[in-house]
């Protein structure tokens, strides 16, 4: 609905569009007492002023805003007759649309702060310019649907000078990141030289870190908050999920991010870390050339990677009774690490690839290297079979002791019988006629129940009955 439709137009202010404010009151009924058109009267001659001053394109835009014919400015009426003491933002008409048939809505965040009606007249000419360039500039806005300057928010993101050095350095920055948590970092030459490289990465890196995942290559596809400034003729981008925000000029077509980087010296800040690093990584060739020695131990393995899974799996169910097997532990702890396919070189790019949960596996390296993999198929494949025997051995069997009291003794079979003739039953045994039952004592409500006549009754009738008590409890009960 436009501004004709929503407000009233009086001659006597021919520059005040007064629109009623109010869900519940749609209407102007009158405009107030002699106090307040004197007001509206004072408020008529500088709003002329300020909007006199405006551009002819200007002008024309702020109609086209408020859907007027005339130059006008919104002054809000409360309960049909009441002047508000605050003037409404030009937010309130910014991408909306509201009926005819109701009011405007009275909102804080629609509303200035600032009591016009208790200025001076150099106080309220200068509120009425401010307001009247807020309104400009959401007429400006107004050209293009929210979406359509999201669009354009969102090229401006991705053009932006850092985040196109971001996207082009994103290999180098994930590199350095991924070595700045490596264990490799604890046995390269010289402790000095790491220490004083990790903290520069914290310099360096802190920009690009505080770009959210979301947000490397462009915007996020979360919901986005807008908040304008119109001082600064700027919008404000925040997405709360993110906590992010970016300020963008429509007219300028220009973005700034939370920071702001010297691009000349963020190029060579990044390069400086990648240089000082492979420095470091040279410096260090006998731990290359040990990583290098696992990457081909750990190639030699592939062919007999399912077998060793297997062999892994059951000495893990089996557990102490494994006993130690060199080439199995190698490929059990080689299982673990991560390491490039091509050959390992001091450089950050080639050893951020390498992940070594323990570090301590490099001392290993010379003893593996005695492995025969000319006979591993047949070393593990005769320890497969080991391994199957000893789990063969350890399957329940019906004669296991499973509750053993002095030279009396309850066997797997026995405490299946017991536990099977629980399920199947449809009485509801107690702890205590359990008992009688398997001690075999015929008392009367054990003979009413039938129980003396089951597979279980007397079964330990040589037990004392707080050894069947215990054995029960521990179970069964």
């Amino acid at each position: 609905m436009n501004g004709n439709q929503l407000g009233h137009h009086f001659t006597a202010y021919p520059s005040l569009q007064l629109v009623p404010a109010g869900r519940k009151h749609p209407v102007i009924r009158s405009i107030g007492h002699k106090e307040e058109r004197a007001v509206l009267s004072r408020l008529q001659q500088i709003v002329s002023a300020a909007l006199d001053q405006l551009l002819s394109n200007e002008q024309q835009l702020l109609r086209e805003f408020l859907k007027l014919s005339s130059l006008q400015l919104p002054v809000p009426i409360c309960k049909q007759q009441t002047l508000c003491p605050y003037l409404m933002k030009p937010e309130l008409f910014l991408w909306k649309t509201h009926s005819p048939n109701r009011g405007l809505p009275i909102e804080e965040t629609y509303f200035y702060k600032t009591q016009y009606h208790t200025l001076s007249t150099r106080q309220l000419t200068a509120h009425i310019h401010h307001v009247v360039r807020d309104y400009v500039f959401c007429a400006r806005l107004q050209q293009l649907d929210r979406n359509m300057w999201l669009e354009r928010i969102n090229k401006a993101y991705t053009e932006h000078p850092f985040i196109l050095l971001s996207r082009s350095k994103q290999t180098i920055v994930n590199a350095v990141e991924s070595m700045n948590r490596s264990s490799l970092l604890s046995v390269l030459n010289y402790p000095e030289d790491i220490a004083y490289w990790r903290h520069r990465v914290e310099i360096v890196l802190r920009p690009y870190r505080s770009i959210p995942p979301a947000w490397q290559d462009e915007i996020c596809v979360h919901a986005k908050n807008i908040s304008l400034q119109p001082s600064s003729e700027s919008i404000l981008v925040t997405c709360p999920e993110c906590s992010f925000s970016i300020t963008y000029w429509p007219i300028t077509d220009q973005l700034k991010l939370p920071f702001e980087v010297k691009i000349k010296q963020a190029v060579k800040r990044i390069a400086t870390i990648e240089r000082q690093f492979n420095q470091i990584a040279l410096q260090s060739s006998k731990i290359v050339a040990s990583l290098n020695q696992l990457r081909r131990l750990k190639s030699k393995f592939t062919p007999y990677y399912s077998l060793g899974e297997e062999l892994i799996q059951l000495s893990e169910r089996l557990g102490e009774e494994t006993e130690p097997h060199s080439a199995l532990d190698c490929f059990s702890t080689l299982k673990e690490i991560s390491l490039p396919d091509k050959e390992i070189t001091p450089d950050l790019i080639s050893l951020a690839k390498v992940n070594i949960p323990d570090i301590a596996v490099l001392r290993s390296v010379e003893k593996w290297q005695s492995i025969d993999f000319h006979s591993l198929k047949d070393d593990f494949n005769r320890l497969y079979q080991e391994l199957l025997v000893k789990e063969a051995l350890r399957q329940p069997k019906p004669e296991d002791i499973l509750f053993q009291v002095k030279n009396l003794s309850l066997t797997r079979a026995q405490l299946e019988k017991i536990k099977t003739f629980i399920e199947e039953t449809e009485l509801t045994l107690s702890l205590h006629l359990l008992v009688q039952t398997v001690k075999g004592e015929a008392t009367n409500k054990i003979r009413r129940l039938g129980l003396h006549d089951t597979e279980i009754f007397g079964m330990m009738q040589q037990w004392p009955e707080k050894h069947i008590t215990q054995a029960m409890k521990k179970h069964v009960k």
